[in-house]
């Protein structure tokens, strides 16, 4: 009976056990950010590749959190009991914001080194950014913003308190774009004439601002759009306390 109780110990002792579950992060984004968790680095990036191992190539966007050197690197995941995120995760491709930590002390695995970059567990959770807007687990009430709301939340943190909580506003709720397909020009009707001072933003499918304007008191705005790529373009409409989006296609 003995022998039988020690080789089943043996053997679960060899099977692979997969990332562990942290308990010390909240499970939103915006709750997360005000605990004492400090990431080493908080980074936008696109996936290159996978790697023969269990890690992946990067190309780093934005760095949110701490500056890293290096345009492309290396980030290692789990391999199924070093209690990390698996880089399997993410798609080729995949333009995503996520936590790396940073290895500083023993190293766990042979093809490490000291200084390598990997995917914690215990992390900010991580976030799919698809047609302008960055997905996931963001508070309980949103799992979307866009791309320029993010970056100007970040870029303002750990100032800034209201963690979007002003993403959904009904003060462009009459707004207004047409035609919705065009090969020259698109107008915004706000709809409202006492909406004054918000800006006008015209964002690409990965959320890059090709255009962006300041106006004051127009109830009706015209966007020359001829010189821009055949592609479907979001229109962003923004001020401090509200924000509206549209999109349309260029031809």
């Amino acid at each position: 009976m003995k022998y039988w109780i020690l080789l089943l110990l043996l053997y679960f002792s060899a099977q692979p056990t997969y990332a562990c579950s942290c308990y010390d992060i909240a499970e939103y984004f915006c709750d997360d950010i005000y605990t004492d968790h400090e990431p080493d680095h908080y980074v936008k990036a696109i996936k290159i590749k996978d790697t023969a191992s269990y890690a992946m190539i990067i190309e780093i966007i934005d760095e949110y959190i701490n500056e890293i050197e290096d345009e492309r690197i290396l980030v290692w995941g789990d391999p199924g009991h070093l209690c990390r995120f698996y880089t399997s995760e993410f798609e080729v491709g995949d333009t995503i914001i996520l936590e790396l930590g940073v290895i500083q002390g023993e190293i766990l695995m042979e093809e490490e080194s000291i200084g390598d970059f990997t995917i914690p567990a215990c992390q900010y959770p991580f976030f799919i950014i698809n047609n302008g807007f960055v997905n996931g687990p963001i508070s309980e009430e949103i799992n979307q913003v866009t791309v320029q709301e993010f970056d100007s939340f970040m870029s303002d943190f750990p100032n800034g308190t209201s963690c979007f909580t002003n993403s959904v506003h009904d003060i462009f709720n009459k707004l207004k774009v047409y035609p919705t397909v065009s090969a020259e020009q698109v107008l915004i009707d706000v709809g409202n004439k006492h909406i004054k001072d918000f800006e006008v933003d015209i964002v690409d499918l990965r959320g890059g601002v090709l255009f962006s304007q300041k106006l004051h008191n127009n109830s009706i705005v015209i966007l020359n759009v001829y010189d821009l790529p055949a592609s479907m373009y979001f229109i962003v409409i923004r001020r401090k306390d509200a924000y509206h989006i549209e999109k349309f296609i260029k031809i």
